[in-house]
């Protein structure tokens, strides 16, 4: 459940990030969640998109649960977004899971607002230079 200005609160920042070695994702998963629950290329894609705007953007939902099926909406959660970044993002972060082969719907639902802390959710930090 996303909250919002009024409800906000601070996300769980406990957990070590993911640096695999064959990418540079740097990633922290809470809430239940688990960074490998996205596929790696996936995962590629949200890292890029947030190195290249320098934001935290985060998967939440039934994707950072790991329990998506075929055609699940990726929910992010990106609180620095201004109108071009939106553009920009909603071509280079995933939509759909196509874990079928074939492209299904592309949804891709971006939100601001912060997380509750037990609900499940995959971080990406940007890189600094």
């Amino acid at each position: 459940m996303v909250t919002f200005a009024a409800e906000q609160r601070t996300p769980i920042t406990g957990s070590v990030p993911t640096l695999n070695e064959t990418s540079f994702v740097n990633a922290y998963a809470g809430g239940g969640a688990n960074v490998e629950n996205t596929p790696l290329i996936q995962r590629e894609q949200i890292q890029r998109a947030a190195n290249k705007w320098n934001v935290e953007i985060v998967v939440i939902g039934i994707i950072a649960r790991g329990s998506a099926g075929y055609g699940s909406d990726w929910d992010c959660i990106v609180n620095e977004i201004k109108p071009k970044m939106l553009h920009d993002m909603r071509f280079r972060l995933p939509k759909s899971e196509l874990s079928r082969g074939d492209l299904g719907r592309a949804r891709l639902e971006i939100w601001k607002g912060t997380i509750k802390k037990d609900e499940a959710h995959i971080t990406f930090k940007p890189f600094r230079n």
